[in-house]
């Protein structure tokens, strides 16, 4: 997000994309860092998050990922080995909360709640 790229987010249909737009010299916007995959027209602009490669947060276990080709942008998705993902994931030695949690979102593709966090 360019007006703030650390802590702004919108969801796709939120009424702040036409505020990010506005002054940019660009027609098309991209943007990332939530993982989830969004294409939206705002006006004669279009705003693309091509999603995620890995800890997708889109509800769905797929990875994303987007293609330009002669000026048409498109939104694509596809299986890769999660359970092998995991278990190199597992292999880090990383503290458990944190490998609890990026499990639970390769798992899921979704990101625990804070009650889900707290009954673990």
């Amino acid at each position: 997000m360019p007006s703030d790229p650390l802590y702004g987010r919108h969801p796709e249909d939120a009424a702040g994309w036409e505020r990010e737009l506005d002054g940019l010299r660009a027609d098309v916007l991209l943007v990332g860092h939530t993982h989830v995959p969004m294409l939206r027209r705002v006006g004669d602009r279009m705003v693309l998050n091509p999603g995620s490669l890995g800890q997708p947060r889109n509800g769905t276990t797929l990875a994303s990922y987007a293609v330009c080709q002669d000026g048409r942008f498109e939104l694509k998705s596809f299986r890769y080995p999660v359970e092998a993902t995991i278990a190199k994931l597992k292999s880090l030695g990383l503290p458990r909360p944190v490998e609890s949690e990026l499990v639970a979102i390769l798992e899921t593709g979704s990101v625990r709640s804070d009650a889900d966090t707290a009954r673990r």
